[in-house]
């Protein structure tokens, strides 16, 4: 009987033991999980922020191509208005020429007709 005795309480110590190291895998399992989720969400947070950042970076740059448009458009639009101030002072040249040329010729017909 003893020995029966002695060979249940080995079982019931061997279940036990299975049954707390079952236990430990599980915590340890758990455990990890946790760690795992932990780093998913830091993972996730990090992904957030690099997306926030691009997005923020994207704006950005579609606000400075808009101002690189407006400056182009302004710089075509003083190009345009320097072209035309040129042509006018070319006109205004020729024109004082012109006139240059015909008080010239007025002084030159006022001389013959006053030694005439």
């Amino acid at each position: 009987e003893a020995a029966a005795l002695e060979r249940d309480l080995a079982a019931r110590a061997d279940a036990e033991i299975a049954d707390l190291q079952a236990d430990v895998r599980q915590a340890v399992s758990r455990d990890n999980l946790g760690e795992q989720r932990e780093a998913l969400a830091h993972t996730v947070a990090a992904a957030r922020e690099e997306s926030a950042q691009a997005r923020l970076a994207e704006r950005e740059a579609s606000e400075l191509r808009a101002r690189l448009a407006e400056e182009a458009q302004r710089r075509a639009s003083v190009s345009s208005e320097v072209t035309w101030l040129e042509r006018q002072r070319s006109e205004a040249e020729a024109l004082r020429a012109s006139l240059g040329q015909r008080a010239s010729q007025a002084e030159a017909q006022e001389e013959e007709t006053a030694s005439a």
